[in-house]
């Protein structure tokens, strides 16, 4: 009877043993990914709407438009939950860009110099997409095999975790960037820009990342007339030697119908300059400094010149100046003229005085 006993306890005791080797077996190869609730598909679909955005019209090629480094926790459309969970098997998520990537182009600020700017549906506008949770690479985490997490990359988990780790939003910070030349008018900034492809189990595209705007070029109007300003009359005496000036005589410019972006955000601020040209043979003369243009080959007098004041200071040619920033419909932009004698005054003939600019306004 003992040895039945002994045989019996033997034999529980090697049932009792099976199912806790048998769970370790499964918790060992416990590699899954799964869709809930699968009666909404298999596709994550994330749009964000940025609404309308401004772009100043002579913006340089770099320069971000909108907020930068914008963070957004993106919902999906289709509310899926996506979550994985492994112990030692490696599962691969990657961000591919719908649209390429744009070569050898870097921000102007040097902020994003080493971020790759994604092609979006309008050429001359890129973006840059940095993901965030889960793509952090923290404990829990996806690991990008890169150091940062810019679309496009590739990322992985292999590690055990306490619980799964999920994609429900799409998590990100985005930058618009200008890329190149924007054609004239609005344009509609639209289109998928990101897929997420999973690699594991066959599921391949899980996600979809859609950016919408409205991006406007902001820009005022100016009149075609030529601006004309006399100088007045002057007496051939009044000019005793060189840097002798006369009376300043001030002028406007006039911008209307100004398109800008009326919310208060500096970072994002339309910035009107001016750059004053010559022609008709005005060209720079007299001290350095001063910032003295030639009278018109047609003109009569000599051993004088023009300079042009903004805010009371002399105007160089063939240089953008700031002027202001745009902040109203119509904007009126004030300047003086007056002659300066570069020459002693035996050299300084009577006659016409005339001088020619062309003047380029630019937005930046």
């Amino acid at each position: 009877m003992k040895t039945i006993n002994k045989t019996l306890r033997q034999a529980l005791l090697a049932a009792l043993a099976c199912p806790a080797a048998h769970a370790m077996a499964i918790t060992d190869s416990d590699a899954h990914c799964k869709f809930e609730p699968l009666s909404r598909g298999e596709l994550k679909v994330h749009i964000l709407d940025l609404g309308t955005l401004y772009v100043p019209r002579d913006a340089r090629v770099g320069t971000s438009i909108g907020t930068p480094n914008a963070r957004h926790y993106t919902r999906d459309e289709n509310e899926l939950y996506l979550s994985c969970t492994t112990n030692g098997e490696r599962i691969n998520f990657e961000y591919k860009a719908t649209r390429g990537v744009h070569s050898h182009l870097h921000a102007v600020d040097g902020r994003f110099a080493a971020s790759p700017i994604l092609r979006t549906n309008i050429p001359g506008i890129g973006a840059i997409i940095e993901k965030l949770s889960p793509f952090s690479g923290r404990p829990g985490h996806f690991i990008p095999e890169g150091s940062l997490a810019m679309v496009p990359f590739t990322a992985y988990i292999e590690l055990a975790n306490l619980s799964p780790v999920a994609l429900v939003t799409f998590n990100h910070e985005v930058t618009l960037i200008k890329t190149g030349e924007l054609q004239p008018g609005e344009h509609d900034l639209d289109g998928v820009l990101v897929t997420g492809h999973l690699g594991w189990g066959g599921f391949g595209k899980v996600q979809e990342y859609i950016i919408k705007a409205k991006i406007i070029q902001s820009h005022c109007e100016i009149g075609t007339d030529a601006v004309e300003v006399s100088l007045g009359e002057w007496n051939i005496n009044d000019f005793t030697h060189v840097g002798y000036k006369t009376d300043p005589i001030p002028f406007q410019i006039r911008l209307d119908t100004c398109k800008f972006d009326s919310r208060p955000d500096p970072a994002n601020e339309t910035l009107a300059t001016i750059e004053l040209r010559g022609v008709e043979g005005s060209r720079p003369i007299g001290p350095a400094g001063e910032h003295v243009f030639s009278l018109t080959t047609e003109s009569q007098a000599s051993g004088i010149g023009i300079q042009m004041l903004h805010n009371g200071q002399p105007m160089p040619l063939n240089q953008e100046l700031d002027l202001q920033y745009v902040t109203a419909d119509e904007i009126t932009l004030g300047f003086e003229a007056r002659y300066f004698q570069t020459e002693p005054k035996r050299d300084v003939q009577p006659g016409s005085a005339n001088g020619a600019l062309n003047f380029v306004i630019r937005y930046r």
